[in-house]
């Protein structure tokens, strides 16, 4: 590890401090070669350990993924090669474990059902180094799980609990195979590796409450056909609390703020705290649209919660925690602060910033020392001079509704007339933030103004927001696209007869469906991961029986059944014809979320059309653009192709 920079700063009464940075950034003299914007970032995900001591973070050094643990101020302890090992986060269990948790796509066999993702767990022990995949040690799991739980301590050793599916197999074939789709509670000793069954499945099961020293709780249960959601202490007791959940949107989060006491959410946004023993649940942080609970690592009491804004804000509900928290955050003017992790005092804290002068930059701070070490930074050939400047910007959808977006202008350029990049997110219910965008980057390091709207059905803005999507998708979803094109020609910033839209999944989908479901708009389109066959979509989610997930996705087109006439209106493949610009295809083969089928049958529907067109296949990548190769593909080819069609001067 380099020696890092230790910059000193002042506590003022509330803990808060100030970090120095750098003048405002003059004009770029050349831009920089796309792969510094598709590169792995410098350090992808970084965690404390409980007391704050130990560190361990996933960086990139000359072409390698590395996994690395060290004394926090000491020595690098472990360095471990990842290679190409697609990273979902890190945690710690103490101090003497540290848990990787990765994704990947796996062909599992099955002659119907092909690819699927699957997530994994590591566990490095910090003593010794030791690199062990607990799950495939096992004869009785599947190797995957499909839900993990928070580290538990008993007796003085640290316990990982995940849900599993268990496994039989054959003594004359070493074949495998799961036996149900029944989840069970399954414990992980890491200190040992051993692995115990702690509760058992049943059809309709929903997940665990644990608590410590390994204590069943609570647990829940969905009944997809009734649409009903239960709570109860165990399989066999009263009910504690029912409730009809359409989308099976309800789910235990943890602990509650005080002993015997736990927390649900209801649709992802709405959290109720209700007493173990029964009585009516108590909806808390009513007052705040929340994205995450953050729980105390040794009592799994709930001690904060992050707020979803543009920014996301931590609020942890320990006065002297709250305090260190507004310190640190005040300690980094001008620039967006992220807490990514920190220790049980909160007297240590990793925090990520990035700004119109910072590609992203991790620190270390520490309130008793008072002081801030940089750790490392995302982007380092991307100075401040070559960042473009980002803000939020608000205008009105044609019926009235304020949309919020995420505006990045070209460095060192007036914006002027400028050619525009309308970026719709995927999800669709997901948002953009003010962050530093690697994509938006690299489109506005060209010269364009790019925009990333908050369309209505977009989740952070409340459930009032997020329900205004159902039944618009492909229709005033897409427009309040348009309207901020409209919105921004009338600014003057940029022409409105230079735009081109670049989405990923549902942002694919808005990409083709702008130009042919609208006319006249954009000049180019390209669809990364997209939907063009919204019956073929839905008609294969009805056959997976998912009763939950195809009320939801109905509900949100705004259609009957696959077989709705409605679909064909909404599909860029049934109105390809209307197609009257090139359009770029880009997709994973491995895509286990969009199958590669949706962009495969939109190039064949444009070549029979004779229509202008391009089709790249990523090899062996998936929904993600997860590969660094394939991601600079994807960006060379989008790049290359938008600049044909629309170029920036």
């Amino acid at each position: 590890m380099t020696k890092a920079t230790r910059i000193l700063w002042a506590l003022l009464i509330a803990g808060s401090c100030t970090v120095a940075h750098a003048s405002p950034p003059a004009e770029p003299s050349e831009p920089l070669p796309l792969s510094v914007y598709s590169a792995e970032p410098g350090i992808e995900q970084m965690a404390l350990s409980l007391t704050g001591k130990y560190l361990a973070f996933v960086t990139s050094m000359n072409n390698m993924r590395l996994f690395v643990v060290a004394e926090v101020g000491g020595k690098v302890l472990h360095k471990i090669a990842l290679d190409d090992l697609n990273l979902e986060y890190l945690s710690w269990a103490g101090d003497d474990f540290v848990l990787i948790h990765s994704r990947s796509v796996q062909k599992l066999g099955y002659s119907v059902a092909g690819h699927f993702q699957l997530h994994n767990l590591l566990v490095v022990n910090r003593h010794s180094g030791k690199l062990d995949v607990p799950l495939s040690n096992s004869k009785k799991v599947f190797n995957a799980a499909f839900h993990f739980y928070m580290p538990v301590q008993k007796k003085g050793r640290w316990y990982q609990c995940l849900d599993t599916l268990s496994t039989n197999s054959s003594a004359y074939t070493r074949q495998v195979w799961i036996n149900d789709s029944e989840f069970q509670l399954s414990c992980i000793d890491l200190k040992s590796g051993r692995m115990s069954l702690l509760a058992g499945s049943r059809e309709d099961g929903d997940g665990w409450l644990l608590g410590p020293g390994l204590q069943v709780l609570a647990t829940a249960s969905y009944d997809d056909l009734k649409q009903e959601w239960k709570l109860q202490r165990d399989w066999r007791s009263k009910a504690l609390y029912t409730a009809s959940s359409r989308y099976g949107g309800h789910e235990i989060e943890g602990q509650g703020r005080t002993p015997d006491t736990l927390i649900f959410s209801a649709n992802t946004e709405h959290y109720y705290e209700m007493p173990l023993s029964g009585g009516k649940p108590r909806q808390i942080y009513a007052n705040s649209v929340v994205e995450w609970l953050y729980f105390d690592p040794i009592t799994g009491l709930n001690s904060g919660y992050l707020k979803a804004d543009d920014v996301p804000e931590l609020v942890m509900l320990d006065p002297l925690h709250k305090a260190r928290i507004e310190g640190a955050r005040k300690a980094f003017p001008n620039l967006n602060v992220h807490f990514r992790s920190w220790n049980q005092d909160v007297s240590r804290l990793v925090v990520y910033t990035d700004g119109d002068t910072d590609s992203g930059t991790w620190w270390l701070v520490d309130i008793a020392a008072g002081s801030a070490e940089i750790l490392g930074v995302n982007h380092p050939l991307i100075k401040s001079a070559h960042v473009a400047p980002f803000k939020m910007w608000q205008y009105k959808a044609a019926d009235g509704l304020d949309i919020h977006a995420v505006l990045t202008l070209p460095p060192g350029k007036r914006a002027e007339k400028r050619p525009l990049i309308v970026l719709p997110h995927g999800g669709p219910e997901s948002r953009d933030y003010l962050q530093f965008d690697w994509l938006a980057q690299a489109f506005a390091s060209r010269g364009y103004v790019v925009l990333q709207a908050n369309f209505r059905g977009s989740d952070g803005y409340g459930s009032r927001f997020r329900d205004a999507g159902f039944g618009e998708f492909g229709r005033k979803m897409q427009s309040d696209l348009s309207d901020g094109v409209a919105a921004l020609a009338e600014t003057g910033m940029i022409d409105p007869a230079r735009v081109c839209v670049v989405g990923g999944s549902y942002g694919g989908y808005a990409a083709l469906a702008g130009v042919s479901l609208q006319k006249g708009i954009y000049r180019c389109a390209v669809s990364i991961a997209g939907i063009s066959d919204l019956q073929l979509f839905l008609s294969k989610m009805e056959r997976n029986r998912f009763h939950a997930g195809l009320r939801y996705w109905k509900d949100y087109l705004g259609v009957t059944s696959s077989k709705d006439d409605r679909l064909q209106a909404l599909s860029p493949r049934d109105k390809a014809k209307r197609i009257k610009v090139p359009v770029l295809l880009i997709h994973g083969e491995y895509d286990t979320v969009v199958p590669v089928e949706q962009s495969r049958l939109m190039a064949r529907r444009l070549k029979s059309l004779d229509s202008e067109y391009q089709y790249v296949e990523l090899e062996t990548e998936d929904h993600y653009l997860s590969q660094a190769a394939t991601r600079l593909q994807a960006l060379e080819e989008a790049m290359a192709f938008v600049m044909k069609h629309n170029p920036p001067d």
